[in-house]
């Protein structure tokens, strides 16, 4: 899932500014009164401020690990019902110490994500006389990332001689790790029939196999069948070792026009070797598919 540059309309700007009246009514031009806050968003599903802890779950990070890079637009905002008339520096710095901010909600322990694994482009800036809005980015590089790890990258925004939105002045940027997360190589095996019988078509795809974390006890993972539905493998997750695995497709992957007639079943879950194998057979409506994939751990990113 990538996030693009995100164009603030008048409207959205409407409607961030007014949110936020709640809390700053004062229209003072002056400092007194005018606050800045931090604006992300793709965190919000484009329907809120998208920072701070009332949308921590919606920060985390969440791009394909076969990516070598993907960028985060984000942005500071001057809240209130006018702009001012004087430009305003803002700056924009990771903060380790709230990496456990979010402790009381999820009861994860977050590690600092390692410095190789993002970029912040810019940690200064500044919103012109008689504007709101100023752009910032950081880029992260998701094949880097360890799959099996709890990382945060809490990127704190400061105004000198300002006051911060204290709700609206974090973006907590995570990731979430599960002790089976990370690449595997796949191999795909197709029937053109229900029963599995006949000579299939193999696929032997390599290191394309992600184990992607939903959280800890969950993982996704896309059949390597054109048909793009994905496996959703839930286990549990006691202290970092996997038992007790069941098999779910994600029913928003399943296009209209496939039945899905079995399935899926676990034909193998062996953590200690790093190897999995799903299968589950579908109807394309005039004939039958059954799909067997088989996974084995290459790396966890």
């Amino acid at each position: 899932m990538r996030r693009s540059l995100f164009i603030i309309t008048a409207l959205l700007v409407l409607f961030f500014t007014s949110g936020c009246l709640k809390d700053t009514p004062s229209t003072d031009l002056s400092n007194v009164g005018t606050i800045i806050e931090m604006m992300y968003p793709n965190g919000a599903q484009d329907f809120g401020v998208g920072t701070g802890l009332e949308f921590f779950s919606g920060d985390q990070i969440t791009f394909s690990p076969l990516d070598a890079s993907d960028t985060v637009t984000y942005y500071a905002n001057i809240a209130g019902a006018t702009t001012l008339n004087k430009p305003v520096t803002v700056n924009m710095a990771i903060d380790d110490s709230a990496l456990e901010d979010n402790q009381a909600n999820d009861g994860i322990t977050y590690t600092p994500l390692p410095d190789s694994c993002y970029k912040l482009i810019t940690s200064s800036g500044t919103i012109p006389a008689g504007q709101r809005i100023d752009t910032f980015q950081v880029v992260i590089y998701p094949d880097k990332i360890d799959l099996t790890q709890n990382y945060g990258a809490p990127v704190q925004l400061s105004a000198p001689g300002y006051t911060v939105a204290a709700n609206f002045s974090i973006m907590y940027l995570h990731t979430i790790g599960a002790p089976i997360g990370g690449l595997y190589n796949q191999t795909t095996t197709i029937y053109g029939d229900s029963a599995g019988t006949g000579t299939p078509n193999i696929l032997t795809l390599g290191p394309t196999g992600v184990f992607l974390p939903l959280d800890g006890t969950d993982i996704e993972v896309p059949t390597g069948d054109t048909t793009g539905i994905s496996y959703v493998l839930t286990f549990t997750n006691t202290n970092g070792v996997a038992s007790n695995f069941s098999v779910a497709l994600d029913a928003s992957t399943i296009p209209s026009h496939v039945s899905v007639i079995a399935g899926p079943t676990i034909v193998l879950a062996d953590p200690v070797n790093k190897v999995y194998t799903l299968n589950f057979v579908v109807s394309m409506g005039s004939y039958d598919k059954n799909i067997t994939d088989s996974f084995t751990w290459v790396a966890n990113n």
